[in-house]
């Protein structure tokens, strides 16, 4: 099982243009953001293994990308991951949604994220399908 921990320092998304042009809503701002910080650390490889992919999120990063405060940053974690955990996508040409996450732990004030493997295969199914980047729009304070 694979374990991404760290945002590269451009904090560049590349995100798949299947799952941009899919059908899904993540129900708060909160989870949009945990998605966007859980696709810096998603790389190619991630879409086409045969493991299972795991993505940890900590209090730390989400505090300094988003200017959460440290009083509400578990509670907006826990949720964020949890709207996320009831997400389903709908791919175009696919007649039934795909759940992003088969399940989330929070450990210690982490969040990782169990990513769905046939969500993450139909992100980018065929592999010639590209991935479109772009910079996070964080709000970075160091």
């Amino acid at each position: 099982m694979k374990l991404a921990e760290k945002i590269p320092n451009n904090s560049e998304i590349r995100k798949p243009n299947l799952l941009i042009e899919a059908s899904y809503i993540l129900p708060s701002i909160s989870a949009v953001r945990m998605e966007m910080l859980a696709f810096t650390k998603l790389d190619t490889k991630h879409y086409i293994t045969d493991e299972k992919v795991k993505i940890k999120i900590t209090a730390k990063e989400y505090m300094k990308h988003w200017s959460i405060d440290q009083k509400n940053i578990y509670k907006v974690m826990k949720e964020s991951a949890e709207n996320m955990l009831k997400t389903k996508v709908l791919f175009k040409g696919a007649e039934e949604r795909v759940p992003i996450l088969d399940k989330y732990e929070y450990i210690k004030g982490d969040v990782i994220l169990h990513y769905n493997e046939i969500f993450l295969k139909c992100c980018i199914l065929p592999l010639d399908n590209p991935l479109t980047p772009y910079l996070m729009p964080f709000n970075v304070v160091d």
